[in-house]
């Protein structure tokens, strides 16, 4: 099995998993919006298609043939998006997407889920629709020919990670506060999993598809041992030779913060898989890469 379809192939994941799948010799088509930029994966994909709301799936899709999709494609709602332009995406445009896959008979349908559940009230429109779609993933695929595989992603970290998010965030104020980063307790326990571990994860389930089950399954996705964040920041802290102070507890938590979030990853290990890079090993290089980023941004 070697053509995939892959949506989301410009985001964070998405980089990473086009870049290995190029290296083990898959052929790999990206499906993106009109306005991807394409910088990061232009070496890493056979064949770009480009797609707008007003364009049916199937038109944009004509006259290809993927044995496997590997569906990355998501909207977090941050800053304000309505919950109707999430659920379009995360729920409306992924079951057109998994209909174009089961009418073609691909023999394999990964999508990548997340560890939040509906309950948690931070990006609820995102979680809620994610889910959704999980549920008709589960349905239609129950008398298809084509395999659906959930993969609940934990805490993924490394390079090119979205510059708002919370692990290039706290890098950027070690590397140039001289004060202090105000933060919450760091009490909170996350499975951090480096990105190319979860990219292995999606290998390893399109090389064992012969032996996964017709229908739906399930696989979660993490290192499988959690830890805090305030031990996760200090780390951060140190490997950066930070000169701020971390200030623990100087920020409320969340309403209703998952206060343990831990993957358990036997049935990955079964099919073959391990994570194999440390948070240390994966923050050393994610530094590197985000310190080699900035001087590439600065005025020369």
């Amino acid at each position: 099995m070697k053509r995939i379809l892959a949506t989301g192939a410009t985001g964070f994941l998405g980089v990473h998993t086009t870049r290995l799948l190029k290296e083990l010799g898959f052929e790999s088509a990206a499906l993106v919006r009109a306005t991807s930029n394409l910088s990061l994966i232009e070496n890493a994909v056979t064949d770009v298609m480009r797609t707008e709301p007003a364009i049916r799936l199937a038109d944009v899709l004509e006259g290809y043939a993927a044995e496997a999709v590997v569906h990355m494609a998501t909207d977090y709602g941050r800053q304000g998006t309505p919950a109707s332009d999430v659920t379009r995406t995360n729920l409306l445009f992924s079951l057109e997407l998994l209909e174009w896959a089961i009418a073609r008979q691909a023999r394999l349908f990964v999508n990548i889920d997340t560890c939040f559940t509906p309950d948690y009230p931070y990006l609820r429109p995102y979680t809620l629709s994610k889910k959704q779609f999980v549920t008709w993933g589960q349905t239609l695929c129950r008398d298809s020919d084509t395999k659906f595989v959930n993969l609940v992603v934990q805490h993924p970290f490394g390079p090119h990670d979205g510059a708002g998010k919370f692990v290039p965030w706290v890098m950027q104020q070690c590397l140039t506060s001289q004060e202090t980063i105000p933060l919450t307790s760091g009490e909170q326990c996350k499975d951090f999993i480096y990105v190319s571990d979860v990219s292995d994860a999606i290998r390893c389930i399109l090389a064992n598809v012969d032996d996964l089950p017709d229908g739906f399954s399930q696989f979660e996705v993490g290192r499988g041992n959690a830890i805090s964040v305030r031990s996760f920041v200090e780390t951060i802290h140190r490997l950066t030779a930070s000169k701020a102070t971390l200030d623990f507890g100087a920020l409320p938590q969340r309403p209703g913060e998952i206060m343990h979030s831990e993957a358990n990853i036997d049935s990955l290990v079964e099919l073959g898989w391990l994570p194999r890079v440390s948070i240390e090993d994966g923050l050393t290089q994610t530094i590197a890469n985000f310190q080699a980023s900035s001087l590439d941004r600065s005025p020369q």
